[in-house]
């Protein structure tokens, strides 16, 4: 077995009147794969919200309240 290190890239380009944000994310566990992109998915969702001049909540927040709400569904 060989390892593989993560690597991270991110790219800005202008697209005229906008700019464009690329991400390429290589990773060797594809286990984890279903949980980088949650977490990615949470993450873009922040920066959009914060570029569109919303106060976003702590991530930490959401974490724990997700929790909570799971918790309660399974004892139902």
């Amino acid at each position: 077995m060989y390892f593989i290190p993560d690597i991270l890239r991110r790219e800005l380009s202008d697209d005229g009147e906008r700019t464009v944000l690329v991400l390429y994310h290589r990773f060797a566990d594809w286990k984890q794969a279903p949980s980088y992109a949650s977490g990615w998915h949470l993450c873009l969702d922040g920066l959009i919200g914060l570029l569109a001049g919303k106060k976003m909540p702590c991530l930490k927040a959401y974490m724990e309240f997700s929790i909570t709400t799971l918790r309660a569904a399974l004892v139902k």
